[in-house]
């Protein structure tokens, strides 16, 4: 920016609002509140569901199942769609 510019920028008050220190020097207490806010947002939206892929053929067919724990971070592979419901009936008696 040339000087003409950063002057009437200054002049005409352009500031940004958002992160832009209070009187007292700490950011206002809106923007705490938002970023506490946006941090107990995020804790709660992160998923600890099993997540379940599957591996297939050419032909579509499936070859595995893929099961990935967040709670404990394993992952576990199975043969049929039933040895995964075994082991998310297993998982969620034993929480």
């Amino acid at each position: 920016m040339n000087p003409s510019r950063i002057d009437r920028f200054v002049q005409s008050g352009s500031t940004s609002t958002s992160a832009s220190p209070d009187k007292g020097g700490a950011l206002s207490w809106n923007l705490r509140l938002q970023r506490i806010w946006q941090a107990f947002v995020q804790a709660m939206i992160t998923p600890n569901e099993p997540r379940i892929t599957t591996k297939v053929d050419r032909q579509g067919n499936i070859l595995y199942y893929k099961v990935f724990d967040p709670m404990s971070g394993r992952s576990v592979s199975f043969t049929s769609e039933i040895e995964v419901k075994m082991w998310l009936e297993r998982r969620y008696y034993f929480l």
